[in-house]
């Protein structure tokens, strides 16, 4: 939705009816079974993507992608409950019913042709935002992260510095469950200019973190360089 890399500016908007189950193809975290906003290349802008969901939703999908590549120059992608709704749901599970590989919000690395494909520095960056405030959520996913640049790395000498976009994420909920193995906030993966945000407000329901969880990081300086910036903001509310 709003996604075709390298196509310049392919907004997308989708209103889902009152239930809704997608179910996508079998392919892990290589490609984004669902992606929303990215597109662009060299020095174009990519697109934003929206999608709204209905009272009853189940997402069968390995890679979920809220906000990709170069979205942000066109606005904010955003996954939330339709404002009419009350007391909703959404359910995410991978492509055969099990734990989803990955749930990314405000990453740069999205796009719909796959983790393999090169991507080139770039200022416009990607935003994300996920929202499930008064709806109940049952999220079972392997790694979420909140806010990831590009994997890009530069050597000394050739660094772009003009390439700052950076990947900001942000996922809130107050009922239900969300369960994961590993949690990334503001994941900077690349020795670039690019940064990375994450904040995940949790102001009711359950988080449970099973391995790990990450609150910013950059890789190790590379040929005296170490890039851009990485934050990330983790609130827990009292009765979560």
């Amino acid at each position: 939705i709003g996604a075709d890399f390298p196509m310049t500016r392919p907004n997308g908007t989708l209103i889902l009816a009152q239930t809704n189950t997608l179910t996508t193809g079998a392919w892990g975290a290589t490609v984004p079974g669902i992606i929303l906003g990215c597109g662009g290349s060299t020095t174009t802008d990519g697109g934003a993507g929206n999608l709204t969901l209905g009272q009853v939703n189940t997402f069968n999908v390995d890679w979920l992608a809220v906000g990709g590549h170069r979205g942000a120059s066109q606005g904010t992608s955003t996954l939330s409950i339709n404002t009419g709704v009350a007391n909703g749901s959404f359910k995410l599970r991978g492509s055969a019913g099990g734990r989803a590989p990955l749930f990314t919000v405000g990453d740069m690395q999205a796009n719909d042709r796959g983790n393999s494909t090169f991507l080139n520095g770039t200022s416009r960056g990607s935003t994300g935002v996920a929202t499930f405030s008064g709806s109940a959520v049952d999220i079972l996913v392997d790694s979420l992260i909140l806010g990831r640049n590009m994997t890009t790395n530069e050597v000394s000498g050739g660094f772009n510095t003009g390439a700052t976009g950076v990947g900001t994420g942000t996922l809130t909920f107050d009922t239900g469950t969300i369960d994961v193995n590993n949690l990334y906030l503001g994941y900077k993966i690349g020795t670039n200019y690019g940064g990375a945000t994450g904040t995940l407000t949790a102001n009711g329901g359950t988080l449970n973190i099973h391995n790990n969880i990450l609150m910013t990081t950059r890789p190790s300086v590379n040929g005296g360089f170490n890039g851009g910036n990485a934050t990330a903001t983790l609130t827990l509310a009292s009765n979560a």
